[in-house]
C-alpha cells in the first residue's frame, strides 16, 4: 500500500527525471509491520521531511532516510524501493539482465538457460576464485510461481535466521528475504504479464546486493541474445545448430520440424532439448501405431528407441549428468510412476 511518503518522493523524481538513472537511486520508504506503526511512522516521516525539506532529502543519490524511532520503540530496517523511468515493461520484455561493470557471465555454458517456461542467467565479478559472489537471476511462467516463491537453496528453511522486508524492485512490489547467517538474500518479483522473477545474490552484503538490483534491466528475447557473450547462440544460430544436431539421427515419417523448437542459447541445453525432441517423435510415432494396432510401425519406433543410444548426438553427452538420456529412451514407453520429483515414461523427457 503507498505512503504519504511514496507520494512525495515519486513526485520528486518525475520532476528530475532527466537526472535519475534508468535503474534508478535507492531511497527509503516506510515498513509495513501493522496499520498502526504504518500510521506512527507515517507522521514521523511527513512531519520529518517538512522541517528539513524533500529536496534537501532527495539531494544525495544513494541515501537512505531513517526516521527517528520514539521511546520503547524496536529499531526496524527500511525496506529499500528502487526507483526507475516509470516506462512499465512490454508483455515480451520479461527477462532481466545485469549492466554492473565487472560483472560477467561465467563458464561453463550452463551458466545460461531459456525455455518457453522457465530461463535463467548467472553472474559473478570478471576474474573471481571458487567462492566469488554471484547473483542469480531466474524467470519462469506462471506454471512454475509457486515453486518460485519456496525457499530453494540458502532458503530452504523459514527459520528465525530468515528475515522478510518489504521492497520495491523496478517498479514492482516484491519479497525480499535475507539469510544473514549466508550472506543470501532473494528478492521475487510477482506474477506480471504472465511471468515472475526471482534474483538471488550469495556471497556478498546486503548493500553489495541492493547495489545490483539497481543495475538490473529488461529486456525481450533479441536484446537478451545481444546481452550474453558471444559464445552463446542468436536465435539463427541455433536454428543452424538444431539442423547439425540431427545429423545422424533418424526420425519417423510423421516428424514435423516445428516439433522440435527450443530457446537455448548454449549448445548443451540445446542438444538436452534436440535429444529430448527426438525421443518424443518415436515415442509419438509409437502411440499412434499402438492406437491402430499396427504392429510393423510398433517395431520399427521401439528399434528407433533402442538405438538411440548410438545416435552421434549422444557424444554431447558424454560425461554429463545428462548422459542417460539417450540410453534409456526405451523407457519413454514405460507408464509414468506419478511421482513429480522423479518423473518417467514420456514424462521423464517431456513428452506431452
Amino acid at each position: 500500500m503507498s505512503t504519504d511518503l511514496d507520494d512525495l518522493i515519486r513526485a520528486a523524481l518525475a520532476e528530475r527525471a532527466e537526472d535519475a538513472p534508468a535503474a534508478g537511486r535507492v531511497i527509503a520508504r516506510a515498513p509495513r509491520p501493522g496499520a498502526a506503526r504504518r500510521t506512527t511512522v507515517r507522521r514521523r516521516w511527513t512531519r520529518g521531511l517538512a522541517v528539513a525539506g524533500l529536496a534537501g532529502a532527495l539531494a544525495v543519490t544513494g541515501a537512505v532516510l531513517a526516521p527517528r524511532l520514539l521511546p520503547g520503540e524496536t529499531p526496524f530496517e527500511p525496506a529499500m524501493s528502487f526507483a526507475y523511468d516509470g516506462t512499465p515493461r512490454s508483455a515480451e520484455a520479461y527477462r532481466l539482465v545485469l549492466d554492473a561493470p565487472g560483472w560477467i557471465v561465467p563458464g561453463p555454458d550452463g551458466s545460461v538457460t531459456d525455455a518457453s517456461h522457465i530461463g535463467g542467467v548467472d553472474y559473478e565479478p570478471s576474474g573471481s576464485g571458487r567462492r566469488a559472489p554471484r547473483l542469480d537471476i531466474s524467470w519462469g511462467d506462471s506454471s512454475t510461481y509457486q515453486e518460485g516463491l519456496r525457499f530453494a537453496g540458502s532458503f530452504d528453511t523459514a527459520d528465525d535466521g530468515v528475515t522478510e522486508l518489504p521492497i520495491e524492485v523496478l517498479g514492482q512490489e516484491a519479497t525480499y528475504w535475507r539469510n544473514a547467517g549466508e550472506d543470501a538474500f532473494r528478492v521475487v518479483l510477482p506474477l506480471t504479464a504472465g511471468h515472475y522473477q526471482v534474483i538471488t545474490g550469495t556471497g556478498m552484503s546486503k548493500a553489495e546486493f541492493e547495489e545490483l538490483l539497481t543495475q538490473l534491466r529488461w529486456v525481450d528475447q533479441a536484446e537478451f541474445d545481444a546481452a550474453l557473450p558471444v559464445r552463446y547462440l542468436t536465435a539463427q544460430e541455433r536454428s543452424a545448430t538444431i539442423e547439425q544436431l540431427l545429423t545422424g539421427v533418424p526420425l519417423p515419417e510423421s516428424y514435423d520440424e516445428d516439433q522440435l523448437t527450443s530457446l537455448q542459447p548454449n549448445r548443451y541445453h540445446l542438444a538436452i532439448d534436440v535429444a529430448k525432441g527426438a525421443v518424443c517423435a518415436w515415442y509419438d510415432e509409437w502411440k499412434a501405431a499402438s492406437e491402430a494396432d499396427d504392429d510393423s510401425r510398433i517395431e520399427r519406433a521401439e528399434t528407433a528407441l533402442a538405438e538411440a543410444r548410438s545416435w552421434p548426438l549422444r557424444q554431447e553427452f558424454a560425461g554429463s549428468d545428462a548422459a542417460h538420456l539417450l540410453p534409456d529412451a526405451p523407457t519413454v514407453t514405460e507408464e509414468p510412476r506419478g511421482n513429480p520429483d522423479a518423473p518417467s515414461g514420456p514424462e521423464a523427457y517431456g513428452c506431452v
